[in-house]
């Protein structure tokens, strides 16, 4: 881990984009899961510390990470301190391990405890087709407009770990994948409720749904647009770790 540098809360973080960064969690670093428990704890300022509903804890330093069964794992914040956030971005690590069907969950929020993701908040999920890898993304929520799968034009193979990047700004919603810009779609100016998070699950119809079969580690959530050289950094500072 030679180069790796100090930074938020005394984290070891590669150097992470810190300006906006509102939630860390990160399996790799006792700071935020100290290797037994339910809970894994926020490296950004404040609480929010999130619930680990399942999910468990596995690997060896530095790719440690949690692992959700595609069953019924997931983490969850809820509810947070929030109240509604005019933009935001999502960063984090994910080695997607099958596809086991559509609306998979990376990431959701919503405004109330039985709201739906895809209208409050947001959704970022991976879609089913069949294949020997992940191609097909979906990205939602409050102020969407329309319904849009084709937002990768890289693809992933399963087992192989992958940076992704969400920036959502008032206008447009961008995805990157290993710092690498890929489609885009628009939306509209309409806040989104962050008062209820999940991590490897999606919410709607009045229960949890869409459980991913996948490791994640290392997610931030920010409460502003990074631009393409901070989520290019975000790659950066950690590809190592990962195997990139």
């Amino acid at each position: 881990m030679a180069g790796i540098k100090s930074g938020i809360n005394g984290q070891i973080n590669n150097n992470i984009v810190t300006d906006g960064l509102v939630l860390s969690y990160d399996a790799a670093y006792k700071k935020s899961y100290p290797r037994s428990g339910t809970t894994t704890f926020n490296l950004a300022s404040g609480s929010l510390d999130a619930t680990i509903d399942g999910a468990i804890w596995y690997g060896t330093n530095p790719t440690s990470s949690f692992n959700f069964d595609g069953i019924d794992d997931k983490i969850i914040i809820a509810p947070s301190t929030f109240t509604t956030f005019d933009e935001a971005s999502i960063s984090m690590w994910v080695k997607v391990l099958s596809d086991a069907g559509g609306y998979k969950g990376f990431f959701s929020a919503r405004n109330a405890e039985n709201g739906n993701d895809y209208s409050t908040g947001i959704n970022i999920d991976m879609m089913s087709y069949n294949s020997g890898n992940w191609q097909h993304l979906n990205v939602e929520g409050a102020g969407r407009i329309g319904y849009q799968v084709d937002q990768m034009t890289t693809s992933v193979d399963f087992g192989v770990w992958a940076h992704l990047g969400v920036t959502i700004s008032t206008s447009v919603i961008e995805v990157y994948i290993n710092g690498q810009q890929q489609n885009s779609r628009s939306r509209s100016t309409t806040a989104m409720g962050l008062q209820y998070l999940s991590i490897g699950a999606r919410y709607y119809n009045g229960a949890y749904r869409g459980y991913l079969n996948a490791d994640i580690s290392g997610i931030q959530l920010y409460n502003r647009v990074l631009s393409n050289t901070e989520i290019t950094q975000n790659y950066q500072a950690q590809k190592e770790r990962f195997g990139l």
